[in-house]
């Protein structure tokens, strides 16, 4: 048996990145800290507390937009798609500014049936914020 090796080979599985470095190195940021530090008059507390605050509201105002629209509650819709577009305004998320508008213009006339694709993408860019949200708290 020569020729042939018989040690053991060690494997070593391939690190997993922790959400906020698989967020900031697979996706484009969407959050310009630095824009919305200037949104918060240059005050890091101040955006923390509001960043810290779209964490815990944004999911909410998600789930009662989503029953909104199962229940065709146009009023409560329309509400909840434009309070998240004002927390994603609070940090200045043009882009998820943009995609809520478009959620929040479906809510107002009551087409549930043409929300279903912006919501879900409103919905995916929200997750990619809470990334970036979390990955900017563990900073500090």
């Amino acid at each position: 048996m020569t020729g042939v090796d018989r040690t053991p080979q060690t494997t070593v599985a391939p690190s997993t990145p922790s959400p906020a470095v698989a967020a900031s190195t697979d996706k484009v940021t969407l959050v310009d800290w630095q824009s919305a530090l200037e949104v918060m008059a240059n005050d890091r507390d101040l955006l923390r507390e509001i960043a810290s605050a779209v964490l815990v509201e944004c999911p909410q105002l998600f789930a009662q937009l989503a029953n909104a629209i199962e229940t065709h509650d146009v009023g409560t819709a329309r509400r909840a798609a434009h309070t998240i577009l004002g927390n994603m305004r609070a940090l200045n998320v043009k882009r998820v500014m943009e995609q809520a508008s478009i959620v929040e213009a479906c809510a107002k006339t009551g087409d549930f049936a043409a929300i279903t694709a912006p919501l879900a993408e409103l919905r995916r860019q929200a997750d990619q914020v809470y990334a970036e949200i979390n990955a900017m708290l563990a900073l500090d």
